[in-house]
């Protein structure tokens, strides 16, 4: 019996590992996301400021001002997606009658959905900060 206990104990371990491995790349690549939205909202402020000495840019900038309202509204979308979720955790806790480990699997995945909501809402308040540079640009 004890033997079964070594193997079930590896398999858990392996399988975590996995996930742990699996969350490393996922970070790695929203590191990687984040930068990119960053050098698009950068690159948008630099080309109005060259579009005002080049009319060639002018097609230019509004393909990155049109990539940036795509972006803001994908965000908007994530965001209120998120709090959909947070809401239908919330109601599914007063509601259901959760046994005590779906009821800290339930907050467990509510508090990962809050965490992600926050870095959503940085998101786009970066964006609207870039949106409001861009909007002193033009006037």
């Amino acid at each position: 019996m004890r033997l079964k206990c070594q193997e079930v104990y590896k398999y858990i371990f392996i399988y975590i590992m996995d996930i742990a491995t699996r969350d490393l790349k996922i970070n790695v690549i929203k590191g990687a996301i984040r930068k990119n939205n960053e050098f698009v909202i950068k690159k948008l402020v630099t080309l109005e400021k060259a579009r005002r000495e080049n009319e060639y840019l002018k097609t230019v900038y509004e393909d990155y001002k049109k990539l940036c309202k795509y972006m803001i509204d994908e965000k908007q979308k994530q965001k209120a997606q998120m709090k959909f979720l947070v809401d239908y955790i919330d109601k599914s806790i007063v509601e259901l009658s959760l046994t005590k480990p779906q009821l800290t699997q339930a907050q467990y995945e509510q508090n990962r959905i809050l965490g992600k909501l926050d870095s959503i809402t940085n998101d786009l308040e970066k964006m609207a900060e870039s949106s409001a540079l861009d909007a002193d640009a033009l006037s």
